[in-house]
C-alpha cells in the first residue's frame, strides 16, 4: 500500500510538471520586460493588448487567458491599410497571400465609412507554454510579419496591374 501511495504521488509530480506553464499575467510581464532589453517600448492598451513599435510600426500581442491543454494561445498581429483599391482585389491578394505564407495569417475589413479602404490584419499565432518560449522567436514572428506584408501588398500591386491593363484594353 505504501509503494501504491508513492507511486500515485510520483505520478501527480511528474503530471504536475508536465503541465506547468505561465499564468497569462506571468507570459505578459516577461513578454514586456523582454521587449524593454530588446530596445521597445511596450504599453499596455485599452483592451489588455500589448503594444509597441518596430520599424515605424505598430504591432500588437495579445495573449489569451484560455489554456489549451496545457498550452497559452498567443497572436503577434500589426494592422495596415489598402486604399483606392476594391474588395474584389484585397480579397484575391488576402486569399493569394495566405495560399503562398504558410506561417502568417492575413485578414482583411472593410469600413461602411470610408469605402475603398480597407484594414488589413496580418497575425502570427503560436501555442506556449512560457513567455521564453515566445521571447526566444520575437525576432522571427516579426520577420513573418513583414515578409506576409511585403507579399500582399506586391499581390495588390500585380492585381491593380492586371486591372489597368484590362481597363486600357476595354478602352481601345
Amino acid at each position: 500500500m505504501k509503494n501504491f501511495i508513492l507511486l500515485a504521488m510520483a505520478l501527480l509530480v511528474i503530471a504536475g510538471s508536465a503541465t506547468a506553464q505561465d499564468s497569462p499575467e506571468e507570459i505578459k510581464t516577461s513578454i514586456m520586460h523582454h521587449l524593454k532589453t530588446e530596445g521597445y517600448l511596450p504599453e499596455e492598451d485599452d483592451d489588455g493588448d500589448i503594444s509597441f513599435k518596430s520599424s515605424g510600426d505598430v504591432h500588437y500581442i495579445r495573449i489569451y487567458d484560455s489554456d489549451e491543454g496545457g498550452f497559452r494561445y498567443v497572436e503577434l498581429y500589426c494592422i495596415y491599410t489598402a486604399e483606392d483599391t476594391t474588395l474584389e482585389r484585397v480579397a484575391r491578394a488576402v486569399n493569394a497571400t495566405n495560399g503562398r505564407v504558410q506561417y502568417a495569417r492575413v485578414y482583411y475589413m472593410t469600413s461602411e465609412d470610408e469605402p475603398g479602404k480597407f484594414r488589413i490584419l496580418f497575425e502570427t499565432p503560436c501555442y506556449i507554454t512560457t513567455a521564453d518560449e515566445f521571447n526566444g522567436r520575437l525576432r522571427e514572428f516579426l520577420k513573418c510579419i513583414d515578409v506576409s506584408s511585403d507579399r500582399f501588398y506586391m499581390e495588390l500591386r500585380e492585381e491593380d496591374e492586371a486591372s489597368s491593363a484590362t481597363d486600357w484594353i476595354e478602352l481601345v
